[in-house]
Order: C-alpha cells, then structure tokens, then sequence
C-alpha cells in the first residue's frame, strides 16, 4: 500500500537545502560572482554532516522502536510468534489492509483479527477507516519515526 517510508531515501540532503535555500542560493550566487567555491564546500559539507546526524537519530529510534516492540509482543494477549509476525510485515507495510495482512501473514482470519485487536488495544496500530469492512491499518508510531 505505502511504499513511502521504503523508498524515500534517509539519508536526504535536499531536505537541508530547502530548509536553507536563501544560504544555498547566496553561496551559489558566490561561487559565479566572486569565484568562491571554498564556502560553497563548506555550506555542502555542513548539510552533509546535517543530514547524517539526523539519519543516524533516526536509525536509532527505529532500533530503539523495534526492540521495544518485541518487548510488547511477549506481554500481548497472543502468541508472541504471532504477533510479531504481523508487526515484521507493518515495518515493511505500515499502513495496509486487513487483507493484506491476513495474505502477507499466511495467519489465520481468527488468529489475525486478535493479534490486530491486541495492537489496537495497545494504541499501536489505528484502523483508519471507520469501516468494519475493508478496513485499513495504519502503524503510526512506527510512520512517526521518519517524520521530521
């Protein structure tokens, strides 16, 4: 469904740049007029070194994230192999159906339909739709990890 958190790279430079775009364009604006290419380096080197401190915050809350989750799975009122088969398919998925789910599982309709009222209970996982069928889920402490 959401492909979005897979491919969009983390390691995302031009995010600094548009955060910085009167700087960008005055050291390009350097570089042409006054031959200045040292501080244009220094500028690109600042958003490099920028953006990899971001991207590595990230990578550490997500693995902050995931052993947490697996600490929840044990305490769920469910198999733990189970629920943690559901929340391996939400890290790759995180926004999906409950149809998806149940064919990405290869689990049970019972056994799915628990393990997600379980991670609802517990505020990890919304249905997003209001439906009762076609219902869509989306695991948005997860999705929160890569927003800025």
């Amino acid at each position: 469904m959401n492909k979005g958190l897979i491919t969009k790279p983390y390691f995302y430079i031009s995010d600094y740049i548009e955060n910085h775009k009167n700087s960008y364009y005055d050291f390009l604006n350097r570089v042409r007029t006054n031959n200045d290419i040292i501080s244009w380096i220094k500028f690109f080197l600042e958003a490099t070194i920028e953006t990899a401190k971001n991207a590595r915050k990230k990578f550490e809350n997500v693995l902050t994230f995931t052993t947490e989750m697996s600490k929840i799975a044990l305490d769920l009122n469910v198999r733990p192999e189970n629920a943690m088969k559901v929340i391996e398919i939400l890290y790759q998925e995180p926004i999906i159906s409950r149809k998806m789910l149940l064919e990405k599982s290869g689990l049970k309709e019972t056994t799915l339909k628990s393990v997600i009222n379980s991670l609802v209970a517990k505020g990890l996982l919304v249905e997003t739709t209001g439906y009762s069928r076609n219902q869509i889920f989306s695991f948005n402490k997860y999705i929160s990890l890569f927003r800025d």
